[in-house]
């Protein structure tokens, strides 16, 4: 049986929500800055605006603090699909390597592997500094803040092993530009937290909930 690679995105795929805009819409009170939140959010990840300029103009919306991400943790062991631990268990006992890669902060990916098992070297995310005056803080330059940031992650773990084949998992534009770029070999799209069109045409695999998920999975693994 060859070795696969199973690269997972975490926000609408491994957990229900989508954490960062969950962390900024508990600091802000403006309507129309929520709605903002909402909107550039929903139309980035469907590939209808500039990834990077959204991640930024969500990122410094209003000052956010280390205790923010922390207390996010809380609501992520809460928000945790219900199955994915199983899939992710089958996974390893088929021998086969995990990976999760997310346009999320490095504090929370970091919970989520935790919840799952999975060490932290087989995480890639974006992080933070602190600034020490005020404790706010600034966003770390990353690849994963720009549209193409999953792709690039994705061609470094790739270039781990020997004759990879990686199978991408995730709901958003930027999880199938992975495989569009023929980056990952089998792109599965999900469906069960948030159904985007874009990404439901264009996937070769989609799954409108856990079970599904499951059996392609299952599907994929016999196939190689």
């Amino acid at each position: 049986m060859k070795k696969l690679i199973f690269v997972f995105d975490v926000d609408s795929t491994i957990i229900k929500i989508e954490s960062l805009n969950n962390i900024i819409s508990k600091n802000i009170k403006n309507e129309d800055e929520i709605k903002r939140l909402s909107e550039i959010s929903a139309k980035a990840l469907n590939g209808e605006y500039d990834y990077h300029k959204a991640f930024l103009e969500r990122f410094y919306l209003t000052k956010l603090t280390k205790e923010n991400f922390i207390n996010e943790n809380k609501i992520i062991e809460k928000n945790l699909i219900h199955g994915i631990k199983r899939i992710i268990n089958f996974i390893k006992k088929q021998k086969h390597e995990i990976f999760l890669v997310s346009g999320g902060f490095r504090i929370n990916i970091l919970h989520v592997a935790k919840l799952l098992k999975i060490i932290p070297s087989k995480i890639f995310s974006n992080d933070f500094s602190i600034n020490k005056s005020d404790n706010t803080l600034s966003l770390i330059e990353s690849s994963l803040i720009y549209g193409n940031g999953k792709s690039i992650i994705c061609k470094k773990i790739k270039d781990m092993f020997e004759n990879p084949t990686l199978i991408m998992i995730g709901d958003g534009v930027t999880d199938l530009e992975v495989y569009k770029e023929k980056i990952a070999d089998e792109f599965i799209g999900v469906g069960y937290v948030v159904s985007r069109e874009k990404v439901l045409k264009e996937s070769n695999y989609f799954a409108k909930n856990i079970n599904e998920l499951r059996d392609i999975i299952k599907q994929i693994i016999l196939k190689y």
